[in-house]
């Protein structure tokens, strides 16, 4: 599953079923940049955001809130977390005209590699 995950940073059917292929590869890239260079922003803090968001999401589903299990939850969202602003900081970059995004959203657009894609993902609308 991890490697699906590297594959697919972005799940676009059901944002290409609403909005068409021309406005996801046009006006959404642009709108998706800017949006991430925002979020990045440190005077935000995305990171102290989203570090209590996932928190508070990771304790809902634990029952038994042992030392281990804190430790190892600690560690998780840290990992998250860090995994989630390198995706802005990726998506944020816009040198010399290039961007990433028109390259990712061709990628999990392609019909080879909807088709590996987990029917939850799928457009349902």
């Amino acid at each position: 599953s991890s490697g699906i995950n590297a594959e697919w940073p972005l799940r676009p059917g059901n944002m290409i079923t609403l909005m068409g292929p021309i406005s996801l590869s046009g006006p959404m890239v642009f709108s998706m940049i800017a949006a991430a260079r925002c979020l990045i922003d440190p005077k935000l803090g995305t990171d102290a955001i989203l570090h209590a968001i996932l928190k508070d999401e990771v304790q809902a589903s634990i029952k038994d809130m042992t030392e281990p299990r804190v430790i190892s939850m600690i560690e998780d969202i840290q990992s998250a977390v860090n995994q989630i602003m390198s995706r802005l900081q990726t998506a944020a970059n816009f040198e010399k005209a290039e961007s990433k995004l028109p390259s990712i959203i061709s990628l999990t657009t392609t019909p080879e590699n909807l088709c590996r894609l987990d029917p939850a993902w799928y457009p349902w609308l």
